[in-house]
């Protein structure tokens, strides 16, 4: 009896402290500086609210209006950060330089990040209705899909390739350390960020999934990469970035072999733009402007 009572106060406990592990690991610190907005860099802007794809959920977001432009992006941070904190809050700069190459900007909050809405964080698996959501809100301010395009970081990415598959009219998408299979990042890293040994991670993955509908094997970014063709993609991923390996980015670009692949010798995690200022800018501007038309090719 002694014994029967030890195993289920210890399997109480076990399951107990994955319930625990599954709410702190669906839920992400706020970072989020109001101060630092698109004004700091010269650019008139409004506050929006955007309803995501998933219903009752809002996101907040930056919208830099370009009049006269007919084509437009819509900016995505990574987990844990906020349109205001990404890349250290470098994140306005880089919407500066594509403002100035004729682009109308949309930058969101995912959910449960920055200011937007409460929600449990999927790692990209649920949040590509909040990138949809943010294509739908532009499509409303009358530009035609085909003159969209997304940029991503990390979590971002993974979610924007997910939204772009299926929507293929949207025109290209850059993605910078975006995991290709992010259950294998969590994997990586679950017992220094959760402090539990890793027999927890399948017991917490499956109350995640069954409390807050949180699947890391759905929606992996590897699995639906080679939708996105005949589309022009640009990953970018640091060689240093001891997160997200740089294979992740390898294996992406192997499932559409017509992606661009830019890797950065001595980058670490969302530090590229930090790393490769200059080039960066130049680069997703580039690409964006020669890929994303000012005007439909269907008219």
């Amino acid at each position: 009896m002694r014994l029967l009572l030890a195993l289920l106060l210890a399997g109480a406990i076990y399951l107990g402290l994955a319930v625990y592990a599954a709410a702190i690991f669906t839920v992400a610190p706020r970072t989020f500086d109001p101060n630092n907005n698109p004004a700091k860099f010269g650019l008139d802007f409004r506050e929006v609210r955007v309803p995501s794809r998933t219903p009752g959920l809002e996101l907040a977001g930056w919208y830099i209006p370009n009049p006269g432009s007919t084509r437009a992006l819509v900016m995505v941070h990574g987990h844990t950060s906020s349109r205001s904190s990404e890349f250290g809050g470098g994140l306005g700069e880089l919407a500066a330089a594509l403002h100035q190459r004729g682009f109308a900007v949309l930058a969101i909050d995912l959910r449960g990040h920055g200011t937007s809405d409460a929600a449990p964080i999927g790692f990209g698996t649920v949040e590509h209705d909040d990138v949809a959501g943010a294509l739908d809100w532009l499509r409303a301010e009358g530009f035609a899909a085909d003159h969209l395009g997304v940029f991503g970081v990390s979590m971002g990415g993974a979610a924007s390739i997910r939204a772009l598959a299926d929507d293929p009219e949207v025109a290209a998408l850059v993605i910078d350390g975006t995991p290709a299979v992010i259950q294998e990042v969590v994997q990586r890293q679950w017992t220094r960020n959760l402090r539990l040994p890793e027999f927890f991670l399948s017991t917490t993955l499956f109350v995640a999934r069954a409390r807050y509908g949180i699947d890391l094997e759905a929606n992996a970014a590897l699995e639906t990469m080679r939708r996105l063709g005949p589309r022009p993609v640009l990953i970018i991923h640091g060689l240093d970035d001891a997160l997200i390996l740089p294979d992740h980015a390898e294996r992406l670009a192997a499932a559409l072999p017509s992606a661009e692949l830019w890797l950065i010798p001595g980058s670490g995690h969302a530090q590229n733009f930090a790393t490769e200022r200059e080039r960066y800018l130049a680069r997703v501007a580039d690409f964006f402007d020669q890929h994303v038309p000012a005007q439909s090719p269907r008219r």
